[in-house]
């Protein structure tokens, strides 16, 4: 029994292996992650239910979008793609935390309070949540 999925010109994942993580192919990297993400199969939450095995079997091969209610709900991917991911996060949090120390060392650092900041944090959050 096939899946019944919706196809968007799914692109294969492999063409990302050959980009480094790092440096100045990072952004490359983002990029074309980003561009696969968009193009992957979708599947309805009901028939994901319905097709658990032979679904898990696809995300093998590549990430596959669950809808609820017409909307992305859920992205169903391998472990080696999660993990991935997860190291990409985490290299970016670390460039991040970086980033804040170098602006520290060189005297550069807010003069807003914490409860400005925090009402920035709260407004951003709001408009985000507005968007979806």
């Amino acid at each position: 029994m096939a899946i019944p999925i919706s196809r968007a010109k799914n692109a294969p994942l492999d063409r990302l292996a050959r980009l480094s993580t790092s440096g100045p192919n990072f952004e490359v990297y983002i990029l074309a992650f980003i561009s696969i993400m968009a193009e992957m199969d979708e599947i309805t939450a009901q028939k994901a239910k319905q097709t658990l095995g032979q679904l898990m079997d696809r995300a093998q091969k590549a990430p596959v979008a669950i809808t609820k209610h017409g909307r992305p709900w859920a992205v169903l991917t391998s472990e080696e793609e999660y993990q991935s991911l997860m190291r990409l996060k985490l290299e970016k949090l670390k460039k991040d935390v970086q980033a804040g120390i170098d602006q520290l060392d060189r005297g550069e650092f807010s003069s807003r309070s914490i409860e400005d900041i925090k009402r920035e944090a709260r407004k951003r959050s709001e408009e985000r949540d507005a968007e979806s």
